[in-house]
């Protein structure tokens, strides 16, 4: 969404960013969102939405505002920012489409932000084989600094998994009631003196397919930690420092001519995402909100059962095998925080 309101060399340094190899490609945006609304169902709930809030004294070109309606369904609203009116209205329509998992993604807006576009998603998903509460005992988990006593769901099934030299991969699939529309939740064990940030760079849609194609059916005895993850990230210095997008939050130097022709000091101030992950016996409930803030101020079986006992540092991921869509994504470190 933001790439549309750019020109120029800002725009260029968001296409190579985002990996977009040819910008002409104007309907993925629309066929994402038409991949995942047609996951949702009654056994498997996932909603997503975007929302563009602009500031009731600024003004936008109309044909930004026709492309984020027309691709992205974005909800269009003015509001004042600057005030606690203006952040509620943003609030109230983030928690709103998250089911209250995600809470005031703005907080102290300046009366010098204009525009905010804001992406949410909520998903929630029931195990196809549910885990039994009754076998959910206290366990040891190993973290990076110490030992720690947690609840360790358990069961025994039959699921994809592959078993490397230093890690092993199994999924867990959610019902839903069409399995051409599935998901999963991949879970990755990793020797300890594997660092699992070191995983993360295969979770992606060529990568994912080739490991999960090498998956065999196998009969696990697994254990596996029931936990809540909730984090604010600051996206600003990720966009910097990881994939070298900077122009865009130089109010000297950013080009929003796709936006509005006032763009005399317009950049990228405020990058927020929120997100909330729960894993427990029933299955995984997970919301995030994501905040692009543009301103003007400078800124049991007899066959052989194998163990997949997850007492460590693990990397999860929610994925679709049809779409290659990764929806979340993230490092268990400490259950008990």
């Amino acid at each position: 969404m933001l790439k549309r309101g750019l020109g120029g060399s800002t725009k260029k340094e968001i296409e190579s960013a985002l990996g977009i190899k040819n910008p002409v490609t104007k309907n993925v945006a629309k066929q994402i969102i038409n991949a995942l609304n047609e996951s949702s169902g009654t056994e498997f709930t996932l909603k997503t939405a975007n929302g563009l809030f602009v500031h009731e004294n600024f003004r936008l070109f109309p044909n930004f505002v026709l492309h984020l309606l027309n691709n992205f369904g974005a909800s269009v609203k003015s509001v004042q920012f600057g005030s606690k009116d203006g952040e509620k209205i943003v609030n109230d329509w983030v928690a709103e489409k998250t089911n209250g998992a995600i809470q005031n993604i703005l907080e102290r807006k300046s009366i010098d932000d204009k525009v905010a576009l804001v992406n949410a998603i909520y998903m929630k998903a029931k195990w196809v084989q549910p885990f039994d509460k009754e076998l959910t005992t206290i366990g040891a988990f190993v973290t990076p600094s110490r030992y720690v006593k947690i609840p360790m769901m358990r069961q025994t099934g039959k699921f994809l998994y592959l078993e490397g030299n230093k890690c092993a991969l199994a999924f867990f699939p959610y019902q839903n009631l069409n399995l051409e529309n599935s998901w999963e939740l991949g879970v990755v064990k990793t020797d300890p003196s594997v660092n699992p940030t070191t995983m993360l760079g295969y979770l992606r849609a060529d990568a994912l397919e080739k490991l999960r194609s090498r998956c065999e059916m196998r009969n696990l005895d697994v254990k596996l930690p029931k936990c809540k993850i909730e984090t604010s990230v600051d996206l600003g210095a990720v966009l910097k420092d990881v994939f070298g997008i900077r122009e865009v939050f130089d109010p000297d130097q950013a080009d929003f001519s796709g936006m509005s022709a006032f763009t005399s000091k317009l950049h990228l101030s405020k990058a927020t995402q929120k997100c909330f992950i729960q894993i427990d016996e029933e299955g995984t409930e997970a919301a995030a909100a994501t905040s692009l803030t543009i301103s003007t101020r400078s800124p049991a079986t007899m066959q052989l059962i194998e163990r997949f006992h997850v007492n460590s540092p693990f990397v999860y991921f929610v994925y679709q095998p049809k779409s290659g869509i990764v929806l979340f994504q993230g490092i268990m470190n400490d259950p008990s925080i």
